[in-house]
């Protein structure tokens, strides 16, 4: 995992950026069908993933909160890492 920045989107939440293998977040499997993901799956492919995933970690698990769809079309391509932006755990 390479971290990259920090972002403070207010005072009590903290954001980090890393880059996640796909294989570090629960649940290990696409969340939505591919028939669901195609558009974005070609998106992906002409411009790369714009806007990060949003995870947040629990023990040594982490867990997707928000961009099922970005993480699904990236397992449907073959990708095998996504950027994510970590949650500051409490």
């Amino acid at each position: 995992m390479a971290l990259c920045r920090y972002l403070s989107t207010n005072e009590e939440e903290v954001l980090k950026l890393i880059i996640l293998p796909l294989t570090a977040i629960f649940p290990p499997k696409p969340l939505k069908s591919l028939e669901d993901c195609k558009a974005l799956m070609e998106d992906i492919k002409e411009h790369g993933i714009k806007e990060p995933i949003i995870v947040y970690r629990k023990n040594l698990t982490y867990y997707i909160k928000d961009g099922q769809h970005r993480l699904s079309s990236c397992w449907y391509l073959g990708l095998k890492t996504i950027p994510c932006y970590v949650l500051r755990e409490e």
